[in-house]
């Protein structure tokens, strides 16, 4: 008989947006992407909301963030994919 294996390919759905922001925090706190400096989240329900985290928060600072995750996504689409 062979053996098997139960794998987890998803522990999360990133449609369940809670679920989602608690994995992003569990993965900060126990290093698993290493030092976190700034974090910028944005909600967008009823209202569009910022939310900017970590030493000086600044708004200035939540948008140079927000537009280095959009070229990096942009880079991505121009690389089909691959990160640049």
């Amino acid at each position: 008989m062979t053996d098997l294996k139960l794998v987890t390919l998803r522990t999360t759905n990133l449609r369940d947006v809670v679920a989602t922001l608690r994995r992003v925090a569990d993965n900060i706190e126990n290093g698993k992407i290493g030092q976190v400096d700034k974090c910028v989240v944005v909600t967008l329900g009823e209202t569009l909301e910022v939310f900017s985290m970590g030493d000086q928060a600044l708004a200035l600072e939540a948008a140079a963030v927000l537009h280095a995750g959009a070229h990096r996504l942009t880079a991505m689409v121009a690389n089909h994919g691959r990160k640049p």
